[in-house]
């Protein structure tokens, strides 16, 4: 008898663990959930990279770059998120500014009031010299997105090029990239008119080993695309520095792995920045969400670079 109610208190009390340990785990997991979506996605987190070149010249050393990318407005970024980006972005006094696609997302309804208030939200967004942008895959969903990028002040860098000169006439090359998720063209294709350009500058040794170029050779070349594993089909040794967004970072990150959510085109280059011969590539980690409304560990960012020559 005794040893019978001996066992049933032990039944009972595995039962009290099992159901005290099971409420913690669902109490965690409940509160990883909510954190994930209500709190992570929100805040604004700025990156900071100091790139050092000797192809920089003194006047345009000290130059600021701001990047931001993959909005996907409506999924989790909210019209007073915007607010704040468009806030952050301002007090860095930025001499350029470049976004690398994906204002909106393929799964959310776009009204026309929503079109107005990103309009007003690009718009607001001031540089000292320009704004630039390229198209992600799910701007193809928007038939207006090129003018709202017009309206707000960008310069739609869609396999095209600009030249940013200095008083010396110097100047900073810069080429974009869009989406290879949409389209038939593959990235080598688009890229032929600005691999065209810069091979059109020859340069020649004078007799005394002098370098001299038949014209004014860019000092610094930048190239912005939106998928970084299209960094591995084009030319990049053209480019000093690449800049890139869509793969948000992994959105779910954990420690020792890394992102979880994996996108088309994003798999292999999942970090922030590698170095690639002499070429530099950033990849933003994004604002936004898309496919699952949650962000872990990886706090929706900007990227915020100082081109200096030493």
């Amino acid at each position: 008898m005794k040893n019978e109610t001996t066992t049933k208190d032990e039944k009972n009390f595995s039962w009290l663990h099992f159901l005290k340990y099971g409420f913690v785990i669902i109490i965690v997991i409940g509160g990883l959930f909510l954190y994930s979506h209500f709190i992570a996605t929100h805040g604004l987190k700025i990156k900071e990279y100091k790139i050092v070149s000797s192809q920089i010249t003194d006047t345009f050393h000290g130059l600021k770059i701001v990047h931001f990318s993959d909005i996907h407005y409506g999924m989790t970024t909210t019209e007073k998120d915007l607010n704040n980006i468009q806030e952050k972005i301002n007090n860095l006094n930025p001499d350029i500014v470049v976004f690398t696609g994906d204002l909106f997302d393929q799964d959310i309804e776009i009204k026309e009031e929503d079109q107005e208030i990103l309009t007003e939200f690009l718009k607001g967004i001031n540089a000292n010299i320009s704004k630039y942008a390229i198209t992600g895959e799910d701007d193809y969903s928007i038939a207006s997105y090129p003018i709202i990028l017009e309206n707000g002040g960008f310069i739609n860098l869609d396999e095209k090029y600009d030249m940013i000169y200095n008083e010396n006439y110097e100047s900073i090359f810069i080429a974009g990239l869009s989406t290879n998720l949409q389209g038939t063209k593959n990235a080598k294709d688009k890229l032929i008119p600005a691999i065209e350009y810069l091979n059109s500058f020859t340069e020649v040794a004078d007799e005394n080993g002098n370098i001299t170029s038949n014209n004014q050779k860019p000092t610094y070349t930048i190239l912005i695309m939106h998928e970084p594993d299209d960094i591995d089909s084009i030319d990049y040794g053209k480019f000093d520095l690449v800049l890139a967004g869509h793969n948000h970072g992994g959105q779910i990150r954990l420690p020792l792995i890394g992102g979880l959510l994996l996108q088309d085109h994003a798999s292999h280059y999942r970090n922030g920045h590698y170095t690639l011969n002499n070429t530099e590539f950033y990849i933003s980690s994004g604002i936004g969400t898309t496919k699952i409304p949650f962000r872990l560990w990886n706090r929706p960012s900007i990227n915020f670079y100082r081109l200096t020559n030493h």
